[in-house]
């Protein structure tokens, strides 16, 4: 018997997570993170919107239709919200201290950094250990690595959904 080892690759995750927004302070509560600036967009109208995002299951396993499409819409628009959020308050990408980009494919990830010009030391990852966890994996990702973030450092967080919708948001940390 011939065996092979392959490296275990997680697809999708389980996640949940939940941040409470306030315009003032909560009593007894640090506040972890002050939100300078959010922007969100809905792209239902382009290509194959919303229904593109499905999965069809096959004899080896699961594909995605418009997979294709999909990817270049998710980078395009991620890149774009980034970009607009960092524009409309006048920062550079080179004051990011850390990149938080929705964890649904490293591909996605690395070429939405890679378009923005960031540094892998910038980009937050925990798609190797948790796979993909939608909606949730920003904020999983986030707290993750919160301990690389000293009081006053900008943390851009940017995400596209299965309903062809993207967002960025601009944060600081106001606590580590």
């Amino acid at each position: 018997v011939q065996t092979c080892a392959l490296p275990i690759w997680h697809l999708w995750g389980d996640g949940a997570a939940a941040l409470l927004l306030s315009a003032t302070a909560v009593a007894d509560r640090p506040t972890m993170f002050e939100m300078i600036d959010v922007f969100t967009a809905a792209h239902g109208h382009l290509g194959s919107g919303p229904e593109a995002v499905s999965l069809i299951a096959r004899e080896a396993g699961l594909t995605m239709p418009h997979g294709r499409e999909v990817f270049v819409h998710a980078c395009h628009q991620m890149a774009k919200a980034a970009r607009t959020v960092m524009s409309r308050c006048n920062i550079d990408m080179a004051s990011l201290r850390l990149f938080v980009p929705h964890q649904a494919n490293r591909r996605i990830m690395d070429h939405v950094a890679g378009d923005l010009g960031l540094t892998d030391q910038q980009v937050a990852s925990t798609i190797e250990r948790y796979g993909n966890t939608g909606c949730a994996s920003v904020l999983i990702t986030l707290l993750e690595h919160r301990q690389r973030l000293a009081p006053g450092d900008l943390a851009l967080l940017t995400v596209f959904g299965g309903g062809y919708s993207s967002g960025a948001a601009l944060l600081r940390a106001t606590s580590p």
